[in-house]
């Protein structure tokens, strides 16, 4: 999501927030990011004098208010995972949100986490960063939503790769940008909803540490999965859907969900994570 204003303090809302209590922080401009990621965009690297980071006090998603003013999908996506509603506008985004719910590598993620704001010549220029994700190598990154490659080449688009990268470097992290054909095939995208609308499926302890066991052996197929789950195949596949969504088990989502799908023990991180909320 882009803004712009001229003269506007850095840490007035521009309206597309939510009201929720934010926090700033202003950060150094690290002049050779800005260099390299101005080369091509109306942003002159010699004239960005200031960077803020704006976040909500809790760290969680920052705009939660959609008003439907654009002529696009949106969601409230209760997310099991996350254990939170993640809101998200336009497909690319809402895929993403859905892919993250049962992506076996991403441990934690936030929709619409900042607001990046960056006063370049005299002028604040203003965006809020669609995702920032942690993933199960303890990388950090924050993601930005297109339809297609075109969407990064209009102003907006190449002033919000600018502040992305400068942000994403002043944290140290990432900075990703993600168009609809990363979500896959329409059968990878179809099998990802089949799986996720199963997520709030209860499967109580014991039976996670069964299938714990069972995959800690290597690869099974999902029928095998599902009758260490339930004696019922229709109730054993939800339940090993469910423990898809809790980064449990990890199926293969390109081929066809039938009986002989591969299953996998998701994996597992080494150590300590870093947190998304600071």
């Amino acid at each position: 999501m882009m803004d712009t204003a001229g003269n506007i303090p850095a840490t007035v809302p521009s309206g597309r927030a939510s009201a929720r209590r934010e926090r700033a922080v202003e950060h150094v401009v690290h002049s050779d990011l800005v260099a390299s990621a101005a080369q091509g965009s109306p942003i002159d690297a010699s004239k960005v004098s200031r960077l803020i980071i704006v976040r909500a006090s809790d760290g969680g998603q920052l705009r939660t208010v959609l008003t439907g003013t654009k002529v696009v999908r949106t969601i409230a996506y209760p997310s099991r995972r996350y254990r939170c509603v993640r809101y998200g506008e336009a497909e690319t985004e809402c895929s993403m949100i859905e892919q993250q719910e049962v992506c076996p590598v991403t441990v934690a993620a936030i929709s619409q986490p900042m607001r990046i704001e960056a006063l370049v010549d005299g002028v604040w220029l203003r965006t809020i960063v669609d995702a920032a994700v942690l993933r199960v190598n303890g990388e950090r990154a924050l993601i930005e939503c297109k339809r297609d490659w075109s969407g990064f080449r209009t102003r907006d688009g190449a002033i919000q790769t600018v502040l992305g990268g400068l942000a994403a470097r002043a944290l140290g992290w990432r900075y990703e940008r993600r168009v609809l054909a990363h979500s896959g095939s329409p059968r990878r995208r179809a099998n990802v909803c089949e799986v996720a609308s199963c997520r709030f499926v209860h499967v109580s302890d014991s039976l996670v540490s069964r299938a714990t066991r069972l995959l800690a052996d290597g690869p099974v197929a999902l029928e095998t999965l599902g009758a260490v789950l339930h004696n019922d195949p229709a109730n054993g596949r939800a339940r090993a859907y469910a423990l898809m969504a809790r980064r449990i088990v990890d199926i293969d989502l390109d081929g066809r969900l039938d009986g002989r799908a591969e299953c996998r023990a998701a994996p597992v991180a080494v150590g300590r994570l870093p947190s998304l909320r600071r």
